[in-house]
């Protein structure tokens, strides 16, 4: 989707940010709504609130320095994007965030202020989902794509499991005086078990 396909970012801003690439002042020009200039002001209380907690995380746990990582309307020069390109995540959403702290400083960057306008057509994306892509994208980053939020939800659902399961074979043992093997097998079924709301 274009940049300005939701009519939220300023599609006058284009020119300005194609110029800086093209007389070599930026290798990367990125629309900001929290410098001097650019605004938010569209921005219900929640998504303020959750745009601001987002880009502290990205600056404290990545050391990215732009005012505004979570932008969503940037311009990079093409053969720099190549270049980091093999190295950029398969984590999270915020291609910018991922691009900035995958360059670790090395791109030349400028901001641009922008008003982020309001929505007037489709809906907002954001959600817990988007919430665990930001995660995940911060954890791929900060742990050079050791660690992935997947294997790590997997692995506390599988502890949980087996937390369950060792409870429960501990009661039978122990109180029900159940022999090991149907001991065992409760365990497991207890375990295997969907708890439902």
């Amino acid at each position: 989707m274009p940049p300005c396909a939701d009519l939220q970012h300023d599609e006058t801003q284009l020119p300005k940010m194609l110029s800086q690439l093209k007389g070599g002042q930026a290798e990367l020009v990125v629309g900001s709504r929290y410098i001097e200039g650019g605004s938010a002001d569209s921005f219900n209380r929640s998504r303020a609130g959750a745009s601001a907690l987002a880009t502290e995380i990205a600056k404290r746990v990545l050391g990215v320095s732009i005012a505004d990582p979570m932008s969503g309307f940037f311009m990079i020069r093409r053969d720099r994007f190549e270049e980091l390109a093999p190295r950029l995540s398969t984590q999270g959403f915020k291609i910018l965030l991922d691009i900035v702290a995958t360059a670790h400083g090395a791109l030349k960057t400028v901001e641009i202020p922008y008003t982020f306008g309001s929505r007037l057509h489709g809906e907002s994306k954001l959600d817990s989902t988007v919430a665990l892509d930001f995660l995940g994208l911060v954890l791929a980053k900060f742990t050079h794509d050791f660690v992935s939020l997947r294997f790590l939800l997997f692995a506390i659902v599988g502890g949980t499991g087996l937390f369950v399961h060792l409870g429960t074979l501990f009661v039978a043992l122990k109180l029900f005086r159940l022999p090991f093997p149907e001991a065992q097998a409760a365990g497991a079924i207890v375990a295997m078990t969907p708890i439902s709301s």
